[in-house]
């Protein structure tokens, strides 16, 4: 995934997340600096999360890694291997990946040689943006041909 990618989120998930959002506001009703503070965080670090970014240094790395999810953290989930996609799922802290133990330090290919994707959805059929928002639709003999 790239930053520009970032930014392609489906409608619904986009909709149902904003409702969620507006209620919380007016519930809580916090200071609009704070609703404002907050969004941009959460996008800064989504877009951080998905950069694919390397970082130069090992050491910043894993320091970083003690306790932010990073590019390398966040992408494992996102492995071809049935056996590292249910890790990592922490957006911004690692805490609670650590807490629950579905912390992955690395993949068993390693950050750099890993296959990101899903086995079952390759080829342009799946590339097409429209394909991929109908997906939750389709029926398993649909996804299969």
């Amino acid at each position: 995934m790239t930053r520009q990618q970032v930014f392609v989120f489906p409608p619904v998930s986009i909709l149902i997340s904003s409702l969620i959002k507006l209620c919380l506001i007016f519930v809580i009703g916090p200071p609009p600096i704070a609703v404002l503070l907050s969004e941009v965080i959460l996008n800064a670090t989504s877009i951080f999360n998905h950069s694919n970014w390397r970082l130069k240094r090992e050491r910043v790395g894993t320091v970083l890694r003690l306790f932010l999810v990073t590019p390398d953290v966040h992408r494992t989930p996102h492995s071809k291997s049935k056996d590292e996609q249910n890790y990592n799922f922490g957006f911004n802290f690692l805490w609670w990946d650590k807490i629950f133990g579905t912390y992955k330090e690395k993949p068993e290919l390693g950050h750099q040689s890993m296959h990101i994707g899903i086995a079952d959805f390759e080829g342009k059929q799946c590339i097409n943006y429209l394909s991929l928002l109908s997906e939750p639709f389709k029926t398993k003999e649909q996804v299969n041909l």
